[in-house]
């Protein structure tokens, strides 16, 4: 397997498992009753910096190990 086909499939799912998180969010704040909608925006943008900051600890893995 090529290095673009590992960085392929590694994005797709890592983009699905970001999607499913965010959707579990939105659940989760729902029934949470959380009437504050500046505190979800705040838990969202968390969210997505700490799944971007996995995405590129993970990408740099996959680009050091196929030296």
């Amino acid at each position: 397997m090529t290095l673009k086909d590992k960085l392929m499939v590694y994005v797709y799912r890592k983009g699905n498992q970001i999607e499913q998180e965010e959707r579990d969010l939105k659940t989760s704040l729902r029934l949470s009753a959380l009437d504050n909608l500046d505190h979800y925006e705040i838990l969202l943008h968390r969210i997505k910096l700490q799944a971007w900051n996995e995405f590129i600890k993970d990408l740099y893995n996959i680009v050091i190990n196929c030296k």
